[in-house]
């Protein structure tokens, strides 16, 4: 017959009938032992099972075994060691207090300083300021030593905990963290931008139901990458709002065809953990490879999840309806050509847009095939301005001197 430890075993029954709690025992329910606590501290050379790393696993010997080993010399001189290291710990009065203390007190100095560089990162990150400078240094006297430290400088000069930290970085004989590094400053933004991410997606389970949008554009070191944006609705106390936020970019790899593309967002949906069946729309630009309706991404999204509506995104369609009515006549395609060589006419020469900027107080705004509302700007200087602009353009025809050659003559259609 198997026997197992109870509960009662817990407990010393006094003479007077009283029970009393065993507090020096201690049971593992991973390796299924009885340990004594203090033996197990205090004991050198573990006389006894309880004080052993294996523990004890007898059960049926339980009846001798717990009160031979209470009433041993080895488990009370144990005992009263424990009791006298708790009670000096209480009183803080062991050898180790004052490193500890130490310790207590250095940790929270370096919380004090993280808890100040992680404001200064939400303040630049949430500002979209640039966090480095040309030439980054200590030294607080340097032209440009980037917005980061010159904001620590700044708070230095108010605040004793910054002060502090600066002082040390700067007189220390070694070496010590700063945590001003630019790859600490990197690591500040990943681990920032992680946590605002957990809180976004935590909403958007909570919401259950959202939308997707993705959109691909080249960065500024011309690789190319995929944007995520997600639409859900939020209700909190009876309001119910309407949510869009950006999730972050996705690099894509070279070869940009709609089942590459359409793998990709699958797997980052299922990576930030969002089920594709609660997908209720998804919207793109109107490229053949993202809204086409037979090898499109859109349709390979249908096809996993039939209720993800496509929406083609409306502001890129009426600006291509506005590019291709503009391009169907001779007469507005000769109007806007000639509005897109004058502003380059003038701009391509230092001379020429001097002379411009002295006839017409505002600038030429040159056209744009991806925003028509480009056109309307451009326009508005034509509309306002056409005489200092024809004014402009007789002074430079009247100059002695040519600052032209003579095949860049520019020719203008009224």
């Amino acid at each position: 017959m198997n026997r197992t430890l109870s509960k009662s075993w817990f407990f010393k029954s006094l003479a007077n009938g009283e029970k009393v709690l065993r507090s020096w025992m201690v049971y593992s329910p991973k390796k299924n032992s009885l340990y004594c606590f203090c033996c197990r501290l205090f004991q050198p050379e573990k006389k006894t099972s309880f004080g052993r790393v294996e523990g004890f696993t007898k059960w049926w010997k339980l009846s001798p075994a717990i009160s031979n080993h209470e009433n041993g010399h080895d488990h009370l001189a144990a005992f009263a060691r424990w009791k006298e290291m708790s009670a000096l710990l209480q009183k803080g009065a062991t050898i180790d207090c004052h490193l500890q203390q130490e310790i207590s007190t250095e940790s929270k100095r370096w919380k004090e300083i993280l808890q100040r560089l992680l404001d200064i990162v939400l303040l630049l990150a949430k500002q979209n300021l640039p966090f480095r400078g040309h030439r980054e240094s200590m030294n607080d006297t340097d032209a440009n030593p980037g917005n980061l430290l010159a904001l620590v400088h700044l708070l230095g000069q108010y605040d004793p905990v910054m002060r502090e930290h600066l002082t040390r970085a700067k007189f220390s004989d070694k070496m010590i963290a700063t945590y001003l590094s630019p790859q600490t400053q990197n690591e500040f933004i990943s681990l920032l931008g992680k946590q605002v991410k957990k809180g976004i997606l935590e909403d958007i389970r909570e919401a259950k139901y959202y939308a997707i949008m993705f959109d691909s554009t080249p960065d500024v070191s011309h690789m190319d990458q995929l944007s995520q944006v997600v639409r859900y609705i939020v209700i909190q106390g009876g309001n119910v709002e309407i949510k869009e936020s950006f999730l972050g970019f996705i690099s894509i790899p070279d070869r940009k065809d709609a089942e590459t593309l359409s793998n990709i967002i699958i797997n980052e949906l299922e990576c930030d953990g969002l089920d594709i069946q609660n997908i209720r729309g998804q919207g793109y630009d109107n490229a053949a490879t993202m809204s086409g309706i037979h090898h499109g991404v859109q349709n390979r999204i249908l096809q996993k999840n039939p209720r993800a509506l496509f929406v083609p995104c409306l502001n890129h369609s009426l600006n291509l309806v506005g590019v291709h009515a503009a391009s169907t006549t001779a007469v507005s395609t000769t109007f806007f050509g000639t509005t897109e060589r004058l502003f380059v006419f003038f701009s391509c020469s230092t001379h020429r847009w001097k002379i411009f900027q002295e006839k017409v107080p505002k600038t030429l705004r040159r056209l744009c095939d991806t925003r028509w509302s480009s056109r309307h700007d451009a326009m508005d200087v034509l509309a306002s301005y056409l005489e200092g602009i024809i004014e402009a353009l007789e002074t430079l025809r009247d100059v002695q001197w040519r600052l032209w050659k003579p095949e860049a003559t520019l020719e203008i259609y009224w």
